[in-house]
């Protein structure tokens, strides 16, 4: 069988890795999404629950290139879904629901296109198995899930029913907060040997680099406090795998040196405050030292050369930084990472602006250049 997984797009390497890692083969970028052979349904429930960068996750149904109109997607919908095995999902009791996700230039939209998916699998389902199943969109036993980029189609049974890629322990946020897999990748895209390293992060915000980082290092899943909200459950074809113990299998992996321990700072009381509540919330507080302390007293902390990853998101213009205070943080802060950190060590930041100039002055060569959205840029960073 094959198993898809969607993401953030521009994301797709640090899946790709992900799935690497849990033993996948045959693995096939998209945008927004990986596409790769999988050996058992338990395979991919591990891994719905593990993965810290999809947004949905399940068996692959079809893959196609997607027209621009309804018309000429009909046509090859009614030709794709011929091949499903619909039995192996279905019974006269199942109910399920359509939902769609469409990026780009088409003439149709995520609610013409689910529409016409679920008309042409009900009339399929209907021929083949005689009976036409229930439309629940509460609480369904089957979601189908299809998600279009520009001309990427991929439609399949989703094993998660709620975006992953959303964190519960967000409970107190700003702003200036970003997305987990955003930080998750950027954790990924500094860190080698997570439990052994210097890990610093000077403008906390919400907690959410820290937190990433935590999970990071000790393999806890970010979905471990919400197990019952996954809508495998309900799949008939998973009603002989005992999914709490595939949970709690991957749980018993986690793992954290009693030394390792993330360094968080913030001059903002208030951001501070939400960081120690959103790190309990997540139940890594024990791993983050979070204290409040302004960018130039940085260096009163760690020794010239003694830190391994600074990651940070850098403060944007705002009631709290005029564009003169901005300014001076930013000089700031590169001159203190580049004091901090080891020969080898690594700088990650996201920044609405471009600080090429900055980065140059301290002697900061790019590795990686990440652009997330039309105001925002990540970078990953080593000293020359």
């Amino acid at each position: 069988m094959e198993l898809f997984v969607t993401c953030r797009v521009g994301f797709e390497e640090f899946l790709e890795k992900e799935l690497v890692s849990f033993g996948f083969s045959s693995i096939k970028k998209k945008s927004g999404c990986c596409v790769c052979n999988a050996d058992s349904y338990k395979d991919i429930v591990g891994f719905s629950y593990f993965s810290s960068m999809i947004i949905r996750c399940g068996v692959l149904l079809f893959e196609t290139i997607a027209k621009k109109d309804l018309d000429s997607m009909r046509q090859d919908l009614v030709r794709l879904v011929e091949g499903i095995g619909f039995e192996e999902f279905f019974d006269e009791s199942s109910s399920f629901m359509i939902e769609s996700k469409r990026v780009g230039k088409h003439s149709f939209s995520s609610n013409d296109f689910e529409k016409c998916l679920g008309a042409t699998l009900l009339e399929e389902i209907k021929g083949k198995l005689g009976f036409v199943p229930r439309v629940d969109l509460e609480n369904p036993d089957i979601i189908f899930y299809s998600q279009i980029i520009d001309e990427d189609l991929v439609v399949g049974v989703d094993f998660v029913g709620f975006d992953s890629n959303k964190r519960d322990y967000k409970v107190f946020s700003n702003p200036h907060s970003i997305r987990g897999d955003l930080g998750r990748a950027m954790v990924i895209s500094s860190l080698k040997n997570v439990d052994k390293e210097v890990v610093v992060d000077p403008f906390c915000n919400d907690g959410v680099i820290g937190v990433e980082t935590s999970l990071y290092a000790s393999g806890r899943s970010h979905n471990f406090y919400r197990k019952k909200d996954f809508v495998l459950k309900k799949l008939k074809p998973l009603q002989k795998i005992d999914v709490r113990s595939v949970f709690e299998e991957i749980d018993k992996k986690e793992k954290m040196s009693p030394d390792f321990l993330v360094s968080c700072f913030d001059p903002l009381f208030n951001n501070v405050s939400f960081s120690q509540k959103n790190s309990k919330i997540a139940g890594v507080d024990k791993y983050l030292g979070i204290t409040r302390l302004g960018i130039d007293s940085l260096d009163l902390k760690f020794d010239d050369k003694s830190v391994d990853a600074i990651i940070s998101v850098l403060p944007s213009k705002s009631k709290h930084y005029d564009e003169k205070k901005l300014l001076k943080t930013y000089e700031v802060f590169f001159l203190q990472a580049s004091l901090l950190l080891k020969k080898e060590g690594v700088l990650t930041f996201l920044s609405e602006r471009n600080i090429s100039d900055l980065l140059e002055e301290n002697n900061f060569l790019v590795n990686k250049k990440i652009v997330i959205s039309n105001s925002k840029i990540l970078y990953s960073c080593k000293k020359k």
